[in-house]
């Protein structure tokens, strides 16, 4: 084993270790434990500030959690369309400490659970979670290891969508306000691209004899995200019509939004 290759093996154990205590959160009753503890911690942050009021710092974390986690997001998009790029090449590649498939597959469900803090922090703001919100953050983690972890083929096409769409948006609500017009454009994609290909794995599937559950089970979380994401959209665009009647009958001029109120950051 070459030198680079010792390093970059270091590296990633250090980073990514399979060998760690992360290791529980890629089983089953590794994933509910944590969001029992969530749901409860929810619970409890949202009774503190109905009593008390929205936690001081709260506004500050968010801004910084978006940007933070954009960056994230942005390293995904990069490392799985390099990864693909250089395939052909992986051997030679000057990309060398690029993770392997499955170090990326294992990052990317552990920063599902990483998303939990959206919740928190949303609810510390003293906003409102929405039903999407809620939901997809909540089973995104089950989407992951059925979908990344266990039967991974055909992965990357939704993850890519996943991660663009995750950096526009996270960097719209941590300042970057010229990212909105498009979230809706890339949240369709994302679902819809992620919805047809599991139905043409389900097709290649059952010609070939395979077992189809787990696409079953990805197409149909995927749809119940596009059906709230689409509600939410409808929701928000009602919200606006009669704001904007009740501006017009008063005269009074529209009090802007909390960021972490609006729809659009569902997904």
């Amino acid at each position: 084993m070459g030198h680079r290759q010792r390093i970059k093996l270091a590296i990633l154990r250090t980073m990514l270790s399979t060998d760690s205590s992360l290791d529980a959160l890629t089983t089953i009753p590794g994933i509910l434990c944590p969001t029992v503890v969530f749901v409860t911690t929810a619970a409890f942050v949202r009774s503190r500030v109905l009593s008390h009021g929205p936690l001081p710092i709260s506004s500050t974390f968010i801004k910084f959690n978006n940007r933070f986690y954009g960056a994230v997001s942005l390293w995904f998009l990069f490392t799985i369309l390099l990864s693909r790029m250089t395939m052909p090449y992986s051997d030679n590649t000057l990309i060398w400490l690029l993770p392997t498939d499955a170090d990326r597959r294992y990052a990317y469900h552990l920063s599902k659970f990483y998303e939990y803090i959206d919740i928190l922090l949303v609810l510390a703001n003293g906003g409102q979670v929405a039903l999407h919100f809620g939901f997809h953050h909540l089973t995104t983690p089950v989407l992951t290891y059925v979908r990344v972890l266990k039967h991974h083929k055909g992965w990357e096409l939704f993850a890519t969508l996943n991660a663009l769409h995750h950096v526009l948006m996270y960097w719209y609500f941590g300042g970057i306000a010229a990212f909105r017009p498009i979230l809706r454009w890339t949240g369709t994609l994302q679902l819809v691209m992620g919805i047809l290909t599991e139905i043409r794995m389900i097709s290649v599937k059952l010609a070939d004899g395979e077992v189809v559950w787990p696409n079953m089970i990805a197409g149909l979380l995927l749809a119940c995200y596009m059906i709230l994401f689409v509600r939410e959209i409808k929701m928000e665009e009602a919200q606006r019509e009669e704001e904007k009647k009740q501006e017009d009958s008063s005269g009074i001029s529209e009090v802007p939004r909390s960021p972490s109120a609006e729809g659009l950051k569902v997904d």
